[in-house]
Protein backbone atom coordinates (compact mmCIF):
# COMPACT_ATOMS: atom_id res chain seq x y z
CA UNK A 1 0.00 0.00 0.00
CA UNK A 2 1.53 3.51 -1.05
CA UNK A 3 0.33 6.68 1.39
CA UNK A 4 -1.56 8.25 -1.51
CA UNK A 5 -5.08 8.93 -0.86
CA UNK A 6 -6.55 6.36 -3.13
CA UNK A 7 -3.43 3.87 -1.88
CA UNK A 8 -4.96 4.22 1.53
CA UNK A 9 -8.56 3.60 0.10
CA UNK A 10 -7.53 0.62 -1.64
CA UNK A 11 -5.32 -0.70 1.24
CA UNK A 12 -8.16 -0.29 3.93
CA UNK A 13 -10.63 -1.73 1.22
CA UNK A 14 -8.72 -4.51 1.17
CA UNK A 15 -7.85 -4.79 4.90
CA UNK A 16 -11.33 -4.86 5.67
CA UNK A 17 -12.69 -6.99 2.85
CA UNK A 18 -15.71 -8.71 4.70
CA UNK A 19 -16.46 -5.94 7.07
CA UNK A 20 -19.41 -3.24 7.19
CA UNK A 21 -18.47 -0.45 5.19
CA UNK A 22 -21.29 1.76 3.88
CA UNK A 23 -24.73 1.85 5.47
CA UNK A 24 -27.87 4.04 4.93
CA UNK A 25 -29.79 5.18 7.18
CA UNK A 26 -32.69 2.07 7.46
CA UNK A 27 -31.43 1.05 4.08
CA UNK A 28 -28.86 -1.37 2.42
CA UNK A 29 -25.52 -2.34 4.20
CA UNK A 30 -22.39 -2.74 1.66
CA UNK A 31 -19.61 -4.58 2.85
CA UNK A 32 -16.25 -3.77 1.54
CA UNK A 33 -16.37 -5.99 -1.14
CA UNK A 34 -19.35 -4.58 -2.20
CA UNK A 35 -17.80 -1.44 -2.07
CA UNK A 36 -14.98 -2.50 -4.43
CA UNK A 37 -17.59 -3.77 -6.61
CA UNK A 38 -19.96 -1.18 -7.56
CA UNK A 39 -16.31 0.70 -7.96
CA UNK A 40 -15.28 -1.46 -10.73
CA UNK A 41 -18.85 -1.98 -12.34
CA UNK A 42 -18.77 1.87 -12.27
CA UNK A 43 -15.58 2.40 -14.23
CA UNK A 44 -17.14 -0.10 -16.99
CA UNK A 45 -20.01 2.16 -17.10
CA UNK A 46 -17.36 5.38 -17.29
CA UNK A 47 -15.47 3.39 -20.03
CA UNK A 48 -18.79 2.55 -22.31
CA UNK A 49 -19.52 6.54 -21.40
CA UNK A 50 -16.03 7.38 -22.84
CA UNK A 51 -15.04 9.16 -19.70
CA UNK A 52 -11.31 9.67 -20.21
CA UNK A 53 -9.07 10.74 -17.47
CA UNK A 54 -9.05 14.33 -16.14
CA UNK A 55 -12.36 14.49 -17.48
CA UNK A 56 -15.32 15.80 -14.78
CA UNK A 57 -18.23 13.88 -13.75
CA UNK A 58 -20.74 15.58 -11.37
CA UNK A 59 -22.51 14.15 -8.51
CA UNK A 60 -25.40 15.37 -6.72
CA UNK A 61 -27.44 13.63 -4.21
CA UNK A 62 -28.12 13.79 -0.66
CA UNK A 63 -25.72 12.04 1.39
CA UNK A 64 -25.89 8.60 1.15
CA UNK A 65 -23.78 5.03 0.40
CA UNK A 66 -24.45 5.71 -3.14
CA UNK A 67 -22.93 9.10 -3.17
CA UNK A 68 -20.31 7.64 -1.72
CA UNK A 69 -19.52 5.00 -4.11
CA UNK A 70 -19.89 7.43 -7.33
CA UNK A 71 -17.48 9.87 -5.21
CA UNK A 72 -14.85 7.16 -4.99
CA UNK A 73 -15.72 5.30 -8.45
CA UNK A 74 -14.84 8.63 -10.01
CA UNK A 75 -11.59 9.87 -8.14
CA UNK A 76 -10.51 5.78 -8.28
CA UNK A 77 -10.46 5.94 -12.09
CA UNK A 78 -8.63 9.25 -12.58
CA UNK A 79 -11.85 11.40 -13.17
CA UNK A 80 -12.59 14.60 -10.91
CA UNK A 81 -15.74 14.80 -8.86
CA UNK A 82 -17.36 18.40 -9.62
CA UNK A 83 -19.91 18.22 -6.49
CA UNK A 84 -22.95 19.74 -6.68
CA UNK A 85 -25.57 20.61 -3.67
CA UNK A 86 -28.90 18.74 -3.92
CA UNK A 87 -30.86 21.87 -3.04
CA UNK A 88 -29.58 23.84 -5.73
CA UNK A 89 -32.35 25.41 -8.04
CA UNK A 90 -32.13 23.39 -11.32
CA UNK A 91 -30.93 26.41 -13.28
CA UNK A 92 -27.77 26.86 -11.18
CA UNK A 93 -27.10 22.92 -11.42
CA UNK A 94 -26.78 23.42 -15.07
CA UNK A 95 -24.69 26.37 -14.76
CA UNK A 96 -21.95 24.37 -12.75
CA UNK A 97 -22.27 21.43 -14.77
CA UNK A 98 -21.64 23.67 -17.69
CA UNK A 99 -18.79 25.83 -16.48
CA UNK A 100 -17.18 22.72 -14.94
CA UNK A 101 -17.54 21.38 -18.60
CA UNK A 102 -18.47 18.06 -16.88
CA UNK A 103 -19.31 15.27 -19.51
CA UNK A 104 -21.01 12.76 -16.78
CA UNK A 105 -23.53 13.94 -14.63
CA UNK A 106 -24.85 11.25 -11.53
CA UNK A 107 -27.46 12.49 -10.01
CA UNK A 108 -30.86 11.48 -7.67
CA UNK A 109 -33.75 10.85 -10.26
CA UNK A 110 -35.77 13.41 -8.04
CA UNK A 111 -33.23 15.96 -9.23
CA UNK A 112 -32.43 14.40 -12.73
CA UNK A 113 -36.45 15.02 -12.96
CA UNK A 114 -36.33 18.50 -12.75
CA UNK A 115 -33.17 19.43 -14.16
CA UNK A 116 -33.67 20.96 -17.88
CA UNK A 117 -30.85 18.65 -19.18
CA UNK A 118 -31.79 19.64 -22.67
CA UNK A 119 -29.48 23.10 -21.45
CA UNK A 120 -26.31 20.77 -20.18
CA UNK A 121 -23.11 21.77 -22.76
CA UNK A 122 -21.00 19.06 -22.61
CA UNK A 123 -22.74 16.53 -20.16
CA UNK A 124 -23.04 13.76 -22.64
CA UNK A 125 -24.95 10.78 -20.12
CA UNK A 126 -26.82 11.02 -16.38
CA UNK A 127 -26.72 7.71 -14.37
CA UNK A 128 -29.07 8.22 -11.45
CA UNK A 129 -27.72 7.77 -8.20
CA UNK A 130 -30.89 5.45 -6.96
CA UNK A 131 -29.76 2.74 -8.61
CA UNK A 132 -26.44 3.55 -11.19
CA UNK A 133 -29.05 2.96 -14.36
CA UNK A 134 -28.97 5.23 -17.35
CA UNK A 135 -31.24 8.00 -17.21
CA UNK A 136 -29.85 10.33 -20.45
CA UNK A 137 -27.44 8.89 -22.76
CA UNK A 138 -25.48 10.29 -25.85
CA UNK A 139 -26.46 7.98 -28.24
CA UNK A 140 -27.98 4.78 -28.81
CA UNK A 141 -24.11 2.98 -28.93
CA UNK A 142 -23.63 3.74 -25.51
CA UNK A 143 -27.35 3.35 -24.39
CA UNK A 144 -26.65 -0.18 -25.50
CA UNK A 145 -23.30 -0.59 -23.97
CA UNK A 146 -24.58 0.60 -20.55
CA UNK A 147 -27.03 -2.33 -20.93
CA UNK A 148 -24.33 -4.78 -21.53
CA UNK A 149 -22.60 -3.64 -18.53
CA UNK A 150 -24.04 -6.91 -16.43
CA UNK A 151 -22.62 -9.14 -18.67
CA UNK A 152 -19.36 -7.65 -19.70
CA UNK A 153 -18.93 -7.30 -15.36
CA UNK A 154 -19.29 -11.06 -15.42
CA UNK A 155 -17.12 -11.66 -17.99
CA UNK A 156 -14.34 -9.66 -16.22
CA UNK A 157 -14.79 -10.64 -12.95
CA UNK A 158 -16.36 -14.59 -13.34
CA UNK A 159 -15.68 -15.44 -9.91
CA UNK A 160 -16.44 -11.49 -8.65
CA UNK A 161 -14.12 -8.74 -7.69
CA UNK A 162 -11.25 -9.94 -5.52
CA UNK A 163 -8.79 -8.14 -3.58
CA UNK A 164 -6.19 -8.84 -6.25
CA UNK A 165 -8.20 -6.62 -8.54
CA UNK A 166 -8.35 -4.33 -6.97
CA UNK A 167 -6.14 -1.13 -8.39
CA UNK A 168 -7.02 2.18 -8.46
CA UNK A 169 -5.45 4.88 -10.63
Amino acid sequence: MNNTFLGIIEGSIQANWNRNALTDLEGKTYKYSDFAAKIKELHLMFEAMGVQKGDRIAICGKNSSHWAIAFFATVSYGAVVVSVLHDFHSESIVDIANHSEAVGFMMEKSIAERVPHQQFQTVKNILLLDNFSPYLTENEDTASSLKNIPQVFAQKYPQGVSKDALHFH
